[in-house]
């Protein structure tokens, strides 16, 4: 292929590039060169957007994307968006050649090549996970302002891609915008039977999509393509299921952004000062980035640390002319791609924060237990924070060997497995304890009775025989033969335990 202007730029910015491998403990900042940071992966490669191109960038070696129908031996394709980066490397977006927009999967190391078009429709590839599993839209010909739905693809080469599931009945809007390994989509939408009402932010797990903003979403005229309107939308999920986005502080007013959490609900981030925020994507440490308008309304990149946003441009190293603008992705190293204002252009850059370790954090604690002799039982444990994470059980203080997982199972129980749980939480930060539980085994199982108990009086020696009927009309059955050692003697009937109405008599036998 013959370099164009485009190729001979970013390569001298891909330069300096090795910096971003940097190990240091104070933060470096990297100018990846224009245009905007679309991606950053868990191997350092970023993908940037620059003059309706798209490219890849591996250290210091930068690749062109070039996207193309699958049946035409040269790239056709006017205008490439690309919208995100897996770990191998597979690049998914948006191709426009004429009037017509497909969504693209792309590979360096593909067998068939390295471009593809999913198809000629209307299709928008927005989130692809490290399996090669993507979000995938497609105009369904619905019509109006709901046009789009959800499906889940696996990545295959044109014709051969397969549909994993759809839900056809269920209008999600124009966007799914995040997917984890899990293929838990998030994104926004509204329920069947209410299109008009406002959106609002969604997970679809499987066939079940769950709403995170619980908050009643009105009726009236609202189009979902129309970001006004949305009461929420959500923008990544991580693989511990932490969601994030903006929500509508009231409906129709300013957005802030919020983080999801699973028994937590939504939690309003707040702002740097302004009036509206957005929290764009979140690594598996649980650090949140996006950006934030502040006093004067301008947008800077942000970071959710420590319990509050913070300003990307304070680690703007000194005497350096950049205002970072937005944090668009952030790895699991903690890399931050995003876009900056330097010199009067708009140029990619790449973050390192390098933050130091912190201990993990535990957001769900496991519950005390009381069950039966025999059953099952199960304590565990939900924890964000810096990885890797490992867990460690114990019981009345004495470590369970092979219990090392954030789920603790404990199959038929008995009196032996009674005492005190707890649970170490550790990461690269240190060490954190869970609250102690208990677990309380009914072994025994004890179960208080009522019975019936005959006091008896006669001869001593004598043999008496106890007779029952359960009414006035029926037959006299015996029940028991007693010979009296005292006087009087006390007869107890166990089974009026589970017998409540019995009438009672005694017969006196021959000696």
């Amino acid at each position: 292929m013959k370099p164009n202007s485009d190729w001979i730029s970013v390569c001298v910015v891909a330069f300096g590039f090795a910096s971003l491998q940097s190990s240091a403990a104070e933060p470096t900042l990297v100018d990846i060169g224009p245009g905007t940071g679309v991606a950053i992966n868990n191997q350092g490669t970023v993908l940037r957007n620059y003059s309706e191109r798209a490219y890849l960038h591996r250290g210091a070696t930068v690749i062109p994307i070039q996207v193309k129908y699958d049946w035409e031996p040269e790239p056709l394709v006017e205008k490439v968006t690309a919208m995100d980066l897996s770990d191998s490397e597979i690049v998914v977006g948006i191709g426009h050649l004429r009037f017509v927009s497909s969504g693209f999967w792309w590979t360096a190391t593909g067998s068939k090549g390295s471009e593809v078009i999913v198809s000629p429709n209307d299709t928008q590839i927005r989130r692809i996970n490290s399996e090669g599993f993507a979000a995938v839209y497609q105009n369904t010909g619905f019509g109006g302002a709901y046009p789009y739905w959800p499906q889940l693809l696996t990545y295959q080469w044109y014709p051969d891609f397969v549909v994993i599931r759809g839900y056809s009945g269920y209008p999600i809007g124009r966007d799914m915008l995040g997917i984890n390994d899990a293929r838990v989509m998030v994104g926004y939408g509204v329920r069947p039977e209410a299109l008009l009402e406002r959106a609002r932010a969604v997970k679809v797990d499987g066939d079940v999509m769950t709403f995170l903003d619980t908050r009643d979403p009105g009726t009236g005229q609202y189009a979902i393509n129309d970001p006004v309107t949305r009461l929420s939308e959500a923008f990544g999920i991580n693989e511990g299921g932490v969601v994030v986005g903006r929500m509508a502080i009231t409906p129709g007013g300013p957005k802030h952004a919020f983080r999801w959490i699973e028994g937590s609900g939504m939690q309003e981030l707040g702002t740097l000062g302004g009036l509206e925020s957005e929290a764009l994507d979140v690594n598996d440490s649980g650090l949140i980035v996006g950006r934030s308008q502040v006093a004067n309304g301008d947008w800077h990149a942000c970071a959710y640390l420590n319990g509050s946003l913070v300003d990307l441009n304070t680690y703007v190293p000194a005497g350096v002319s950049a205002v970072l603008m937005r944090a668009n992705r952030v790895n699991n190293q903690g890399q931050i791609v995003g876009d900056m204002l330097l010199n009067g252009s708009t140029n990619v850059y790449v973050l390192s924060l390098n933050p130091a370790a912190t201990p993990a954090t535990i957001t769900q604690q496991p519950s005390s237990k009381t069950v039966a002799l025999g059953e099952t039982v199960t304590f565990s444990v939900t924890a964000t924070g810096q990885l890797p994470i490992q867990y460690q059980w114990w019981r009345n203080n004495e470590k369970l060997a092979t219990a090392t997982n954030s789920v603790l199972t404990l199959e038929s129980v008995n009196g032996l497995s009674e005492g005190e749980y707890r649970v170490d939480v550790i990461n690269p930060g240190g060490s954190i304890s869970s609250l102690p539980v208990s677990l309380t085994v009914l072994d025994p199982e004890l179960t208080p009775y009522s019975l019936a108990g005959l006091s008896m009086v006669g001869e001593i020696g004598g043999m008496y025989r106890i007779d029952y009927r359960t009414t006035l009309s029926t037959p006299w059955v015996p029940l028991a033969t007693v010979q009296l050692t005292n006087n009087p003697q006390w007869f107890i009937d166990l089974e009026s335990a589970t017998n409540r109405s019995r009438i009672y008599r005694s017969v006196r036998l021959g000696n």
